[in-house]
């Protein structure tokens, strides 16, 4: 079992979520407990439930042809992590009920539906399906090498808790306004020097 390949995907696959938390502790939106919790839950199904397709398709796929799709999608994700970091100046739709889950990608902050500086439960499975996003390609890409994918969801779920609550933290004590678009553009670049190693022999 490939420990660094599981922790690399799953750290990717959540970096960007220390930029949420972040923003979060800026606004001072609290993220409770229980909400972050719920949303380590969501992160872990959906990745699980990614590798289990991956590795189901790579018994179709000859082993190179497995390994190259799983570079390819990582490497892509990297790329859809990169996009909107480097693309800031686009204006933010003012949509105040019910954001969509894409709104929410772009501007955390909507999840806050009732604007009670809250993450409620319900709030926070939104929340939880937009970041999973990430886990979609990351897990896929797992399952394509026959990763773990008992480990590599619990990882994708811990880091999922970590980032949130230690960027809450950071933006909360330290005011770290610019650490949120960092974190996205790290996790992009994260993921696409894994993805460009698996084209690597052995």
């Amino acid at each position: 079992m490939e420990w660094g390949l599981i922790l690399g995907i799953a750290l990717g696959n959540n970096l960007d979520n220390a930029g949420v938390g972040i923003a979060y502790g800026i606004a001072r939106i609290r993220l409770p407990f229980l909400s972050n919790l719920w949303i380590a839950l969501v992160t872990f199904l959906i990745t699980a439930s990614a590798v289990v397709l991956g590795d189901q398709v790579a018994h179709l796929l000859a082993p190179p042809v497995a390994r190259m799709s799983s570079a390819v999608v990582l490497c892509g994700l990297g790329l859809w992590l990169l996009l909107p970091a480097l693309s800031k100046g686009k204006k933010r739709e003012n949509t105040q009920e019910k954001p969509s889950m894409l709104a929410v990608l772009v501007d955390p902050q909507q999840a806050d539906r009732d604007h009670s500086r809250q993450i409620d439960l319900q709030e926070a499975t939104l929340l939880g399906f937009a970041l999973s996003v990430n886990n979609l390609g990351g897990g896929m890409s797992a399952g394509l090498v026959h990763l773990s994918v008992l480990w590599t969801a619990f990882f994708s779920a811990l880091f999922s808790f970590l980032a949130l609550w230690l960027g809450g933290w950071a933006g909360r004590r330290l005011a770290a306004t610019r650490l949120g678009d960092y974190a996205q553009v790290l996790a992009g670049v994260l993921l696409i020097v894994i993805g460009l190693r698996q084209f690597l022999p052995g």
